[in-house]
């Protein structure tokens, strides 16, 4: 009994822990109208988008989908209330909750994989949904 409870230690314990990088395939430029910039972490992205029109920019912020690139999608949402995107402004937003796995092969499965994310907003009184792409690489620490 303790020689398998050992064996179950060492096979739980031996799993490998994996780092992550981010690569964004997307310059943030979607016309004149609106600038973005993506930047995704382990436990959350943050999404700045400036509004170079006259009238407000309205982020649908409880529609923000993140596609994991394996047919499962997470629903994000801003970690606080942004609102509206006044004329001339940019708007932070820490997009939450994003979670990755850490060890083993649920982790390395991540390696080369193409996420994307879309943001609908309503920009000049017209719904239209802003797509960011990003390819995740993981290495064994």
């Amino acid at each position: 009994m303790r020689a398998l409870l050992l064996l179950v230690l060492a096979a739980t314990g031996c799993a490998t822990p994996y780092a992550y990088h981010f690569e964004t395939s997307d310059r943030g430029d979607h016309g004149d109208a609106i600038a973005a910039q993506l930047h995704v972490a382990d436990d959350a992205i943050e999404l700045d988008v400036t509004n170079h029109t006259s009238d407000v920019v309205q982020v649908e912020w409880n529609k923000i989908v993140l596609d994991r690139g394996d047919g499962t999608t997470t629903r994000l949402h801003p970690a606080s209330d942004l609102g509206w995107i006044q004329p001339g402004t940019t708007a932070a937003a820490q997009l939450v909750p994003v979670a990755f796995p850490h060890t083993g092969s649920p982790a390395a499965a991540y390696e080369g994989r193409h996420l994307e994310l879309a943001v609908p907003m309503i920009v000049q009184r017209e719904p239209k949904t802003y797509r960011f792409h990003v390819v995740v690489h993981v290495q064994p620490r």
